[in-house]
């Protein structure tokens, strides 16, 4: 029976896994009793560093639900980066469905009636009623419910009260168009007796129907003279779709039914806005009795419109309502009016127009007139009246 003393490389670097002294029965168990020693230590140790390894985490997770902040903002841009990837991609896709609507088919035609027409909802300002076999009035859902009756009657639904005053002294029909369309037309005969042989036919711009007819009432009692309006096919209760080929046909009907209503008559075309295709098409053929053309906000063509080039030279095989091509052939003199103001449809296309004009007048300009108040203007009935007593 021996001490051993160990010496320090078999000593443990930590006080605690080892003693310095080591009772043993003789020297040759020194070496397994050490390693003996040793395993156990490891396996202290081990444990010891698991047990600090969790308290650690405790110790984080208790920090963490103290102040949360760190966390809480990580997470918040990481929701805010997925929430901007999905506006992303709706986006896109409602990009996709808006490009594929319009480029299909992909032909010049389609896209531009596409872009150019917005028609009012069918019956929001206004129904039709005419009579049955039995002579009552009943309401019907299109003109062509109503073509060859005798009695045919507006029912207004926005603002009433205005239309039916508008309507007085009037007489509805409907007319059908080369392309087999059903238009429903307006004759207002003026409230001021006159004896001008002169009837204004009107092209009324994009958005608007015969619902809202009040202003054209007003220009019919001012002029003393009869006015005659109708719906685009697709507007209104008219029949049909909204095209550029349909809206030239539309007019033309129009006209020749004026014509066989009074064959001498003067008649003076009348186009606000997308109205002034229709007239400048129909006066370009230079038919009879057309007196006089007045274009209130027109457009050179529509690619000169969407491209904010009036002065543009040829016309592109793309184009659309190109009247700028078409002014010029026109025989009858032509009054334009524009507003200054007017950032729909610049007064430059009526300055591109002007060019082109065989028989211009001198034209007017309403300073502070924009697009869509332009025939609120006393000016722009004061200029209307010489226009018509004077220049046709």
């Amino acid at each position: 029976m021996s001490l051993v003393n160990l010496s320090d490389k078999q000593r443990s670097t930590r006080e605690e896994e080892l003693p310095l002294l080591t009772y043993a029965h003789d020297a040759s168990d020194s070496a397994q009793f050490i390693e003996k020693e040793s395993s156990k230590s490891r396996r202290n140790r081990r444990k010891t560093e698991t047990s600090e390894s969790n308290k650690r985490n405790i110790q984080q997770s208790w920090r963490t639900s103290r102040h949360p902040t760190s966390a809480s903002c990580q997470q918040s841009s990481d929701n805010q980066e997925s929430f901007n990837c999905l506006q992303c991609c709706f986006y896109s896709l409602v990009c996709c469905a808006i490009g594929c609507w319009l480029a299909c088919p992909p032909v010049p035609s389609c896209v531009a009636n596409k872009i150019a027409f917005r028609p009012p909802r069918r019956g929001k300002t206004y129904g039709l009623s005419c009579e049955d076999a039995d002579g009552e009035m009943i309401e019907v859902d299109s003109a062509c419910q109503a073509y060859g009756k005798e009695q045919i009657r507006i029912i207004p639904r926005k603002n009433a009260e205005l239309i039916a005053t508008a309507l007085s002294n009037s007489n509805v029909f409907v007319v059908k168009t080369a392309k087999k369309n059903h238009l429903v037309c307006v004759w207002l005969s003026s409230n001021i007796p006159s004896d001008k042989n002169v009837i204004l036919l009107m092209a009324q711009p994009n958005s608007c129907d015969l619902g809202d007819l009040v202003t054209f009432r007003i220009i019919s009692d001012n002029m003393g003279v009869d006015a005659v309006l109708f719906d685009y096919s697709g507007y209104g209760m008219s029949s049909g779709r909204a095209t550029e080929a349909n809206i030239y046909a539309d007019i033309e009907a129009v006209y020749k039914f004026i014509r066989q209503r009074n064959s001498t008559a003067h008649i003076v075309l009348i186009g606000i806005s997308l109205g002034t295709t229709a007239c400048v098409d129909l006066a370009s053929k230079n038919p009879g009795n057309v007196a006089g053309v007045v274009l209130v906000a027109p457009l050179a063509s529509g690619c000169r419109l969407l491209c904010r080039k009036p002065n543009k030279g040829r016309s592109s095989w793309l184009d659309q309502f190109c009247s700028i091509d078409k002014v010029g052939l026109i025989d009858s003199p032509v009054l334009l009016i524009h507003g200054v103001n007017d950032s729909v449809i610049s007064s430059s296309h009526s300055l591109a127009l002007m060019k082109k004009i065989k028989n211009p007048v001198e034209p007017l300009y309403v300073e502070d007139a924009d697009h869509n108040n332009v025939l609120g203007f006393p000016e722009v009935f004061r200029r209307l009246r010489r226009f018509i007593e004077k220049e046709i």
